[in-house]
């Protein structure tokens, strides 16, 4: 995830040579790691909004196109209230940053892209520019990405990762399960039981 946010290609590459490599060797924890680490990696570059890193990655598993592939269809059959991304989190967003003026142009931008025609009828999908990033973000913000996220969060706490596990509270539609509070509370993760608790 590190290497996620610095845009470290090498050292994506790297990490993710050695997970396959274990990966290889046929046990099934490693298997796990490895789509733990995919699932992380893959959320985290769309959530920054980095074309270069979300199309390295998601060209690293085959599961990941099925993975995009559920999302749109999913997102296609929802209906159009459905389609609409919930602001819960804009009023903290403004709160904490100076930088207004980006964030109404972000949520513009947001309510504008939900054509996800690019995306229907393709085996393969092409994340190469900020665009397709930013509306397939728009698409798993929605109740079709719900399972993706929902799952990243849990891989956040099982990791101990208890920020990003409260930005994808805030930002993502998840649903709540009682374990993610009860691994919260057995490893004390109270700022994102707060988080759960205001949002």
């Amino acid at each position: 995830m590190q290497a996620v946010y610095n845009e470290e290609h090498d050292e994506l590459r790297t990490e993710l040579e050695f997970l396959k490599d274990k990966n290889n060797e046929g046990t099934t924890q490693i298997s796990k790691s490895l789509r733990y680490s995919l699932t992380m990696c893959f959320w985290l570059a769309i959530h920054l909004e980095k074309p270069q890193i979300v199309q390295f990655i998601y060209d690293q598993d085959e599961w990941l196109t099925k993975l995009t592939n559920f999302i749109i269809e999913t997102y296609v059959n929802l209906k159009k209230e459905d389609k609409q991304v919930n602001e819960k989190y804009i009023k903290i967003k403004r709160k904490l940053t100076v930088d207004v003026k980006r964030i109404n142009d972000t949520e513009s931008k947001m309510n504008d892209i939900i054509n996800v025609d690019d995306f229907i009828d393709q085996e393969r999908h092409d994340f190469s520019t900020d665009d397709k990033v930013m509306r397939f973000k728009h698409v798993i913000r929605t109740k079709a990405g719900s399972s993706l996220c929902t799952n990243a969060l849990k891989i956040a706490l099982i990791n101990q990762e208890e920020k990003v596990a409260s930005v994808l509270l805030i930002d993502y539609d998840i649903k709540q399960e009682q374990d993610m509070i009860t691994r919260s509370l057995v490893t004390q993760k109270f700022q994102f039981l707060k988080c759960m608790w205001k949002f």
